[in-house]
């Protein structure tokens, strides 16, 4: 539990204005995928209806999030985790991560930017699972993914450290499983004031 600050000292390309049109370098990013990129125009994100358009789970915990606030809740009877959330400032992204063999939403269920996680532990480690996405993106310059995009995680804390590897997995888009990290560093105290947007809970998904 608790509040996290992120160490921007990697990835510097991801976080603020974003990276240039053209950065694709270290993404395994299929021909399609290229095409489509070099096909983006990034004016779109000057429409109206985009200035509050939530980043993806996908992308927005390693990009722009800013200060997150991870806590858990128990179940009240056998005092063992029911779910994990997460909260992110910017744009106020909140995910929620099942502990408690969570049913799956059905095949039929409409697809959202959190998409559905599910975890479990592994000693110490929080390892995540990721599915029912939105069409989104890997990187915020055209590399789009599809609804079809799932991601795993690794959460590892080394004292007021945390690290979050992600493997991204998207066959339509990356030629092989991209891997990420992002590292936090804990931040007694913190406060959180609500994002402008936090009205806005569903705009229009990537260009294309």
């Amino acid at each position: 539990d608790g509040f996290w600050n992120p160490i921007y000292d990697e990835d510097a390309g991801e976080r603020g204005d974003g990276p240039d049109l053209g950065a694709y370098a270290g993404l395994p990013i299929t021909r399609a995928a290229l095409l489509h990129a070099q096909a983006y125009n990034p004016e779109i994100l000057d429409i109206p209806e985009y200035q509050c358009r939530p980043h993806p789970a996908i992308y927005g915990i390693r990009g722009a999030g800013g200060l997150v606030r991870i806590w858990q809740t128990l179940n009240p009877v056998t005092q063992q985790q029911d779910r994990i959330d997460l909260w992110l400032r910017w744009q106020q992204q909140h995910r929620v991560v099942w502990m408690d063999g969570h049913a799956p939403p059905p095949a039929w269920a409409l697809p959202t930017w959190q998409g559905f996680s599910v975890g479990h532990w592994i000693g110490n480690v929080l390892a995540v699972h990721t599915d029912h996405l939105k069409a989104s993106y890997v990187r915020r310059n055209g590399v789009d993914t599809n609804d079809h995009a799932t991601f795993d995680e690794r959460f590892l804390r080394y004292g007021n450290y945390m690290v979050d590897i992600m493997m991204v997995s998207d066959p339509g888009v990356l030629s092989e499983p991209l891997v990420k990290s992002a590292n936090f560093v804990l931040y007694p105290n913190a406060t959180m004031s609500p994002y402008p947007c936090q009205a806005v809970t569903e705009v229009p998904g990537p260009q294309g």
